[in-house]
């Protein structure tokens, strides 16, 4: 249920309650909701600083944030209560795609706020949005999408996480997956097309499969330093006929391969993903010249580094701490929204206690960008644990090392 469809207090307030909340945030702009405000999301913890501390300049840029989200057409192509609604409004009224203003004013933040239809018409009127308008109709307040609704999908299911293996960085890693087409049709037993790859002892096939009638099918090769090399070499004749052979690299053609194999190659082929991939995990690490004893290793360092340093400690970037950090940041899934690469500066790091959705607050690492124009700071929290998550299935393109001097604890300062 989204905000809009759970409004949590009735949608009227009286003119002492708004006249209130105004009077409370009157004053010089909030530097602390200035930051807030130039986040990509807010959390609750946070709302409630700008409930208590923005300005009403602020208080009105917080509410076009808020209609922008929601009339945004990433949020309608997901919200059924406000396509619903656009849907019911527009066949009343006989105007395509507008929707009654009190559903926007009933979603929770801008209840919470006091929104009102008022500061919507300013807020419209001094900073439009593109293709969002008000209307009046028959005496009732109106949004309006000028530029239409976008095709409603519903809500986003969460992926099937995928394993070692499953991913295009790692689909070859317990040996090329190979794709022949080009044989002739005079061809039908797959026999004919391993002899053809394997002729001049270039590699070795483990499994290949049935030939399809449109003259296709999949092999795949031993692992060996030099397999990937030799595959891509490979021009196999068959009958005259020279044979295509590409390594797999999509999702589709490798879900199509797995498809065709027998329950014991599949899990031939799953143990040696296991055993490739613990050699991997198990293997020292130098990770832009901080040596880790494996990829295990660096949990505990930053876990460590939290538990002895105090809240507001900055970690430079060039510290062992700060190039760690640097490190996996690059592997978080909204790395593009933490860091604003093409508005801010990357400055540094930080420990601050964080609040977490149950409430519970703990220590937690900042990332601190500077914006380019105005060199207006800005910190932002992130989940290390995300980072490892991803991290762990592109644990292979981490550069090993055969030196031993591993670092035990992180220095956070200049080195």
């Amino acid at each position: 249920m989204t905000e809009a469809e759970a409004p949590k207090r009735p949608l009227s307030h009286s003119e002492d309650e708004v006249i209130d909340v105004k009077k409370r945030m009157v004053g010089e702009p909030s530097g602390e909701v200035e930051v807030l405000l130039g986040k990509p999301r807010v959390t609750d913890e946070e709302f409630k600083v700008i409930l208590s501390k923005a300005t009403p300049a602020q208080r009105l840029r917080f509410i076009q944030r808020q209609i922008s989200h929601y009339l945004s057409d990433e949020n309608l192509s997901r919200d059924n209560f406000y396509h619903q609604k656009f849907q019911e409004a527009s066949s009343r009224e006989g105007i395509e795609h507008v929707m009654e203003l009190k559903y926007i004013l009933s979603a929770k933040r801008m209840l919470d706020i006091k929104a009102t239809p008022e500061d919507v018409k300013e807020v419209l009127s001094t900073h439009p949005l593109n293709g969002i308008s008000i209307e009046e109709i028959s005496g009732t307040l109106y949004v309006k999408k000028t530029n239409g609704l976008p095709r409603y999908e519903g809500r986003k299911l969460f992926e099937k996480k995928k394993k070692f293996g499953e991913t295009q960085e790692t689909y070859h890693a317990a040996g090329p997956i190979l794709f022949i087409s080009n044989i002739p049709s005079t061809v039908k037993e797959w026999q004919q097309v391993k002899d053809a790859i394997q002729e001049n002892q270039q590699v070795r096939v483990r499994f290949i499969s049935p030939v399809s009638d449109s003259g296709c099918c999949f092999a795949w090769v031993c692992k060996s330093p030099e397999s990937m090399s030799a595959v891509k070499n490979l021009s196999p004749v068959l009958e005259g006929t020279t044979l295509k052979v590409s390594l797999v690299d999509s999702d589709d053609k490798y879900k199509e391969f797995i498809t065709t194999l027998k329950p014991s190659i599949l899990n031939s082929r799953n143990k040696d993903l296991q055993r490739v991939h613990s050699e991997i995990i198990s293997s020292p690490l130098d990770i832009n010249g901080v040596l880790v004893r494996n990829f295990g290793s660096l949990r505990p360092l930053f876990n460590g580094l939290l538990e002895s340093c105090d809240n507001g400690t900055k970690i430079a970037l060039d510290s062992q701490a700060g190039i760690l950090l640097q490190f996996v940041l690059d592997f978080h899934p909204r790395k593009s929204e933490k860091l604003c690469k093409s508005q801010r500066s990357l400055c540094g790091f930080e420990v601050a206690m964080g609040t977490f959705k149950e409430g519970s607050k703990k220590k937690c690492f900042m990332v601190v960008t500077k914006d380019n124009s105005t060199g207006q700071e800005y910190k932002e929290d992130f989940s290390i644990s995300k980072c490892l998550e991803s991290l762990r299935l592109m644990a292979h393109t981490i550069p090993k090392t055969d030196k031993r001097d591993f670092v035990k604890s992180l220095s956070f300062t200049t080195q």
